[in-house]
């Protein structure tokens, strides 16, 4: 048998894959997971919590604008239990 053959399919794949890791780390670089256009560079939205019921259903809290909303998410269905809740500063203090 000749092991050239293999030894030279081993060394390409090692090439192929480490390319394709080299353009995902850069893809990743400058990108930051922001594919938006905003001038501002500011984030508008945030998932602030997950709470899970069980195991088809859960409960998430979206922050949008100083602004949340409770959503309840199912496996084929999805509903809003609460919508504009505003935020004020006496949430985010320690109550000690």
């Amino acid at each position: 048998m000749d092991y050239v053959v293999y030894v030279n399919a081993f060394l390409a794949l090692i090439f192929v894959l480490g390319l394709i890791g080299i353009v995902a780390f850069i893809f990743k670089k400058f990108s930051h997971g922001n594919f938006t256009h905003s001038t501002k560079n500011k984030k508008r939205l945030s998932l602030q919590e997950v709470f899970y019921i069980d195991a088809k259903r859960k409960l998430v809290l979206v922050k949008r604008d100083d602004v949340e909303h409770l959503i309840l998410l199912g496996a084929n269905s999805e509903s809003v239990v609460e919508k504009n809740i505003k935020l004020d500063d006496s949430d985010n203090e320690d109550n000690a």
